[in-house]
This record gives C-alpha cells, sequence and structure tokens, in this order.
C-alpha cells in the first residue's frame, strides 16, 4: 500500500511540475491527505472469535500477577474500532499473554476521567518499581508498561500522563488516522503485528511538547505528541462537523478540506522565535506546529520530514493571504515535499525547525491539537518542546540509518530574511 501511495503520489508531482495544472494536482492532493489523515482506506482487520475469553477485572480493580511476570496497564476504548469490541478486547489479551510472561491489567477509558485513571496507575507503577527495586534496580525486563488501545485522541491523552516518567507507552492502533502509530512505524494493519512489537519492547524515546493558548482571559494549558494546527486545519475540522459529517461521513472532511485551501480565511500574525524578539506581522491562512507528524499530514511538511527526537518542533506557515490559486500551489508544494522527503522551496511556505515558538495572532483563531478541535478560539500560542519525554515501544530499528534533511534550527536572522 505504501509504495503504491508512493507512486501516485509522485506521479502528481512530475506532472505538476511538467504541464503546471497546480489547480488539478492540489485538488487530488488534498482529497489524498484527508483521505490518509482519517483514515481513507485504513481499514482494520476483520476480528475473529477467539475460543477462549481471558478473565478480567470488574470496576477496573487491580488484579495480582505471578512474580516473574511483566505487567501491562492497557487502557482500551470501547468506543474504537470497527468490530465487536469484546472480542478484539479478548483477541489482543490473548495476543499479549500469549505465553504467560505477561499479566494484562485492563481499565476502560472514561472519556471525563481518563487523565485520573492514568494518573493512578502512573502512581502505582511508582510505587510498585519502588517497592521491587532492589541496589540493582528493576530489572528492564519486568518493568510495567502502559499500554493504549484506540485512536489518535486516546493514545494522546494516555500519554501526556506519562510523559517524563520513563515508563514504557506502547500502541494498539484502533482509530481512522492512527498517525502517532504510522509516524513511528508501529504497525496499524493488523493488532497481531501491534501486540508483537509491545511483546518485543524494544523502546525508542521520542519528544513532546507543551502548548499554552490564551485568549480574552481565557487560558489553557495542555501537551501534544503529534501537532497543532493553526486556522486551516481547525476550520477544515469545524467545517467537517454537524450535520455535514452525520449526512456525509468521512468524506465529509474531503470537502472541508477542499473548501477551506480554495477559500482561505487570511489573519495576520506576529512570531517570537526561541525567546527573541518578535518578527514583523506576516499574513498567513495556516501554521502548523509538529512534533510527529506522518507523511500524511501534508500541512506538517514544510520542513520535509518531521524529526520525532530531534529535540526540535516544525513549523510549517503558508503566507497565501486569500489567494485561491497560491493557496492550491502551496499545498502542491506540501505534497512534492511530502513525498521527495526535502524542505519546499517556494515563497509562499516558510518552514523552521525550533525549540520554542510564540505565535501572536491579531485576532482570535481556531486550533486543533493532536486532532482533537479546541474548544475556544484563541489570540495567544506558545509551544516549547519537551525533549525525549516518551519513552514509546516501536518496532526494532532497521539496518539502515533514518534520512534526516540537512535543515538547521532556525534562528531570528533566518527567519527576519525569510519574512
Amino acid at each position: 500500500m505504501h509504495k503504491a501511495r508512493y507512486f501516485y503520489q509522485h506521479s502528481l508531482v512530475v506532472l505538476a511540475s511538467q504541464y503546471k495544472i497546480h489547480i488539478i494536482m492540489s485538488l487530488l492532493a488534498l482529497s489524498l491527505l484527508i483521505a490518509v489523515t482519517k483514515g481513507q482506506g485504513l481499514a482494520l482487520p476483520t476480528t475473529t472469535k477467539t475460543t477462549s475469553t481471558p478473565t478480567l477485572t470488574k470496576d477496573n480493580k487491580l488484579r495480582q500477577h505471578r512474580p516473574g511476570q511483566r505487567l501491562v496497564y492497557l487502557f482500551f476504548n470501547p468506543g474504537a474500532g470497527k468490530g465487536d469490541q469484546q472480542e478484539e478486547l479478548a483477541r489482543i489479551l490473548n495476543l499479549l499473554e500469549a505465553d504467560d510472561m505477561i499479566s494484562t491489567q485492563v481499565i476502560k477509558t472514561h472519556p471525563d476521567k481518563l487523565h485520573e485513571q492514568v494518573r493512578a496507575v502512573v502512581e502505582h507503577i511508582r510505587q510498585y518499581t519502588a517497592a521491587t527495586n532492589n541496589e540493582d534496580g528493576c530489572p528492564k525486563d519486568q518493568t510495567p508498561m502502559v499500554v493504549a488501545s484506540g485512536g489518535d485522541g486516546t493514545i494522546s491523552a494516555v500519554a501526556q500522563a506519562v510523559m517524563n516518567t520513563g515508563i514504557p507507552f506502547g500502541v494498539i492502533p484502533r482509530g481512522t488516522a492512527n498517525a502517532f502509530a504510522t509516524a513511528l512505524g508501529i504497525p496499524t494493519t493488523t493488532i497481531e503485528e501491534a501486540c508483537q512489537t509491545i511483546r518485543e519492547s524494544n523502546t525508542r524515546f521520542v519528544d513532546a511538547a507543551t502548548c499554552h493558548h490564551n485568549g480574552n482571559k481565557i487560558t489553557r494549558q495542555t501537551k501534544m505528541v503529534l501537532l497543532a494546527g493553526i486556522g486551516w486545519e481547525a476550520n477544515m475540522v469545524m467545517t467537517a462537523q454537524g450535520t455535514l459529517k452525520r449526512v456525509l461521513g468521512k468524506l465529509s472532511y474531503i470537502w472541508g478540506g477542499i473548501k477551506e485551501t480554495v477559500a482561505p480565511k487570511p489573519f495576520q500574525c506576529q512570531l517570537r522565535i526561541n525567546g527573541g524578539d518578535m518578527t514583523k506581522p506576516i499574513q498567513t491562512h495556516s501554521i502548523t506546529v509538529a512534533n510527529v507528524a506522518p507523511g500524511g499530514s501534508v500541512s506538517a511538511q514544510g520542513t520535509g520530514q518531521v524529526i520525532p527526537d530531534d529535540e526540535l518542533l516544525d513549523i510549517t506557515i503558508q503566507t497565501c493571504g486569500d489567494s485561491t490559486l497560491e493557496s492550491l500551489n502551496a499545498m502542491a508544494h506540501l505534497l512534492k515535499a511530502a513525498v521527495v522527503k526535502e524542505p519546499t522551496e517556494t515563497e509562499n511556505i516558510i518552514q523552521l525547525r525550533v525549540r520554542e515558538i510564540e505565535i501572536s495572532c491579531r485576532t482570535k483563531q481556531p486550533v486543533v491539537i493532536d486532532g482533537e478541535l479546541q474548544r475556544h478560539k484563541q489570540k495567544m500560542f506558545h509551544y516549547k518542546v519537551l525533549p525525549k519525554a516518551l519513552n514509546v515501544i516501536t518496532p526494532p530499528p532497521e539496518t539502515e540509518t533514518e534520512t534526516t534533511t540537512s535543515m538547521p534550527p532556525a534562528d531570528l536572522d533566518l527567519v527576519s530574511s525569510a519574512l
């Protein structure tokens, strides 16, 4: 599937460069973007009926485990996935506990209490580790793990609670976009592969970020593991909500993306990079601050490749104003950057890598964080990287090293010249 998608995208780029039909290419590219980010064509495997049903605890109470077994705390979102949830949960537990070396504690997530649920488990793990530690510390192969099973919203919420704890964090993706898993190479096509990744327990430290939003005496602080979208992406999500989404389903996101691209909503803002002075005002309709993002998140691909452990945030700013043609052209350049993994080369896109960025908008703007539309529009946005904040369970690294672009971190002089 990935090879087919690559050749499809590559063919569009070549066609556009030869015949200059940016509008047609951009519309097709945008459809592909929304389809990828919203999970079109990424159908989860059909669950098969298991021959045995694991014993679950009632009311999410902790259960006992044998000495030598590794504890896994599984946060299972019963609202995610497409099949029978009880069968899907039973299947996951059978896969994790196949050789009786893992003892799984299931916590079914509650939308309004998820943060408290995870914090309680984190505290329990701390107490368990302290009680079992000896002079050499808790053995690595017996360190309790926290696993999230659901969509990107569930994964982001659980990840926020385990940041900076060192607790191994695993993912069993059962959502639509599954952007976090895709970006880190965690299997998304079958539950078997995802569970096998957790059993192998190879870990990798990746970055996270803090988010501080302020507008009209409303201040909100949160954290993110994926990306924040100001303007275009948030407007796209808003357009796709309500009656349109109920009628069109996932196609509503395609319509929302096309609508926001052909009729962009420009706004003015200023930037403060790494604590420096404010830049001069710029006009934009889309700002994306990315920590982790797969190639399908095209609006985040200004730098060509979002690196999850470089201790930097990737900033993509489209300075197209209200021009439909320039907006479509910018989307075509972003798609090309996602394919060839090189920074964009157009005057309508500013791309930066920073440790910290403050964005001051003249008017309040909508923002979406890790796929979740925030309740209130804001005027001030502040993002700061949290280096190596998450200890994520991922497949073992391949023999070839990860390719990275040579683009250096941004400084104020480079930003000023770009503006």
